[in-house]
């Protein structure tokens, strides 16, 4: 996941994290959908 300012920005997931969490999804957060992320319980660990 991803915290960014600018949700129209285009970002890509470290090849780092790729490598190491192949089966992880990558998410950008921004102030347009930050409350619907944090209110929805399928994306919390």
């Amino acid at each position: 996941m991803s915290f960014k300012w600018y949700p129209n920005r285009k970002i890509h997931a470290p090849k780092a994290w790729i490598n190491a969490y192949p089966e992880a999804s990558y998410q950008l957060i921004h102030p347009n959908n930050y409350l619907s992320w944090v209110t929805n319980s399928s994306t919390k660990s």
